[in-house]
């Protein structure tokens, strides 16, 4: 990696970083300034629920997650502001019906974003072995990186990634373009401890619509993997940092959309505030 100072002359502006709103509360300052969190990498799971993984046609059995990544600059905010809790029934965001595709679709997920670095390491013991995962303090610890939640949307064109899996080639073209990830602002994890938000979370229910029809729903605790365990095997092939994103896998009811559809996720009690989007 090259490092370069802060004085140095490019040879065009160097792109805007790309961030998102954090919902106002007590992570937050006290001078009333709209905190934002900055992206560093946006890292997917892919078939996480078991219906989903059966309406793909794939094998529900529970095996290693499959990861995937989506552009940086490809996150779009998708939300209300995270200092004006008002849900505001007409603030979607206009997102661009891509290129190259007959067959886009939308997939609703829970967003993990992470605020601390942690490393392999720091989640096995002295000998090397995996730090037990089903243990109630290792969650704790492994959680303790996580900065907050949100919802976000995996546009995905279906087409191009079903023939990337009919090829056996990576899924870039049907995951990786702009405007790709849209996603609502960040709810910081409650102030006592992070794994006590996510068993808050735990039995909600995310749900999508379409134009005001349900077309996804499933109760959070349904992932095949959860969020420590999302964690703990993506740290086996990298370091995660402050500004990581992780969207935890879709469940069933995918479909396609099109230009003039308002597509709205959310997960009740409200939590974590709703993504918004109409296609244009």
């Amino acid at each position: 990696m090259t490092s370069t100072h802060v004085s140095s002359k490019y040879v065009f502006d160097p792109p805007t970083i790309t961030s998102l709103p954090v919902v106002a509360g007590n992570n937050n300052d006290n001078n009333n300034e709209q905190l934002h969190f900055p992206v560093r990498r946006v890292y997917c799971v892919g078939k996480n629920y078991a219906e989903h993984v059966k309406e793909m046609g794939g094998d529900v059995r529970r095996s290693k997650p499959i990861f995937f990544t989506k552009p940086v600059d490809g996150v779009v905010f998708a939300g209300t502001g995270g200092h004006n809790n008002n849900n505001n029934s007409n603030n979607s965001t206009p997102i661009k019906y891509p290129p190259n595709t007959s067959n886009f679709h939308y997939e609703v997920e829970l967003v993990v974003a992470i605020g601390k670095e942690i490393r392999y390491r720091d989640i096995t013991n002295s000998s090397g072995n995996n730090t037990s995962i089903n243990d109630a303090a290792a969650a704790a610890a492994i959680l303790d990186c996580v900065y907050g939640y949100a919802v976000g949307i995996d546009l995905t064109r279906r087409d191009l990634q079903q023939d990337a899996k009919d090829n056996r080639g990576p899924w870039t073209l049907g995951k990786y373009f702009d405007e790709s990830a849209p996603i609502g602002p960040i709810s910081p994890s409650s102030s006592s401890s992070s794994l006590s938000f996510e068993e808050h979370i735990d039995d909600k229910i995310m749900s999508l619509t379409v134009n005001g029809e349900v077309k996804q729903s499933v109760q959070l605790n349904e992932m095949i993997w959860n969020v420590p365990e999302i964690i703990a095997e993506l740290l086996k092939s990298y370091d995660l940092k402050p500004g990581d994103l992780i969207m935890t896998g879709t469940p069933s009811g995918v479909g396609p959309v099109t230009v003039g559809d308002r597509i709205i996720g959310s997960i009740d009690g409200g939590m974590v505030k709703n993504v918004d989007i109409t296609l244009v």
